[in-house]
């Protein structure tokens, strides 16, 4: 953890984590520790110090990378299948009841009709 600033170093130690708790942090967790737009490059800093540790890292020390909320490999994700869309027809329209079952009034129609009955 040499490599991060004092200030980010002593939020870290405050908030009691470590180099290997620092891999199972998300995103979440980063915002959460370091709030606000002015956190941004700490946060973003981080992220690529828990990216790169948890790319390099062996399959017994994944399970410490699994919070870090990075995205699965896409062998192990289904494809994804386009599905056809349903053409219209006449049967598949939808018809308005006549009369109609409600009305929907603007707020500037309300005020002048409450305005033209409390002459």
């Amino acid at each position: 953890m040499d490599i991060f600033d004092d200030a980010t170093v002593s939020v870290l130690e405050a908030a009691g984590v470590d180099e290997e708790a620092l891999k199972g942090l998300s995103r979440e967790d980063l915002k959460d520790l370091f709030p606000g737009p002015g956190h941004f490059l700490r946060r973003k800093k981080l992220w690529e110090f828990i990216n790169q540790n948890c790319e390099n890292t062996t399959d017994q020390d994944a399970s410490t990378c699994s919070g870090s909320g990075i995205m699965p490999s896409t062998s192990s994700m289904p494809p994804c299948q386009p599905q056809a869309s349903t053409p219209i027809s006449a049967e598949k329209t939808m018809k308005m009841p006549d009369p109609p079952e409600y009305v929907v009034y603007t707020d500037s129609e309300l005020d002048m009709t409450c305005k033209e009955h409390n002459h």
